[in-house]
């Protein structure tokens, strides 16, 4: 999987699962969803769509709190 379609993917669960529950899957969830083997990979692509502007990060210490951005 290309790192533009992780990131796809990503969005695609965080959207889904906020609309549905109203609170964002945790990176074990992410994992599972999209199908990778890797929690750092996952990591690894919120912290890039973060930088991006894709993403907004969670508060401190909060761990299911990524939104999507305007943007995203």
């Amino acid at each position: 999987m290309s790192d533009r379609q992780l990131a796809t993917a990503i969005l695609c669960c965080i959207g889904d699962q906020r609309a549905k529950a109203g609170t964002s899957p945790s990176v074990r969830e992410m994992k599972k969803l999209v199908k990778i083997a890797s929690s750092s990979k996952i990591q690894a692509a919120l912290f890039a769509m973060a930088r991006e502007g894709l993403l907004e990060k969670p508060a401190y210490g909060q761990h299911l709190g990524w939104r999507l951005s305007d943007e995203g």
